[in-house]
């Protein structure tokens, strides 16, 4: 007599290793993207904060100059030059990826 009330070690063992491969496979992933999602939060925030910042140099006509802030608990350098008639400000920072990075805007004087 046969018994067919269950799954042989067989078929259990393939399910197993469909399961491992597809882990294996999206975890790296997920967690890329999830580096990723960090970084353009980060980088949206420290562009928003350097246009602020930009506005206010701006409008209140100090000198060209550089300084020190913390944008969403990130350090960042801001860096204000004049080149002919534009004020161009720089923010600098060390992203979740330990990689530098900078980003200018420009203004109009």
């Amino acid at each position: 007599m046969k018994k067919d009330n269950g799954f042989t070690l067989i078929e259990v063992l393939a399910a197993m290793s469909i399961f491992v491969m597809l882990a294996i496979t999206i975890v790296p992933i997920y967690t890329l993207l999830e580096t990723e999602r960090k970084h353009l939060y980060d980088k949206r925030n420290i562009i928003n904060g350097l246009h602020d910042e930009l506005q206010e140099w701006l409008y209140t006509d100090q000198a060209a100059g550089t300084r020190t802030v913390k944008i969403e608990h990130r350090e960042v350098t801001l860096q204000f030059i004049t080149e002919n008639e534009w004020w161009k400000g720089c923010a600098y920072w060390t992203d979740v990826r330990a990689r530098e990075q900078s980003e200018c805007l420009y203004a109009y004087k």
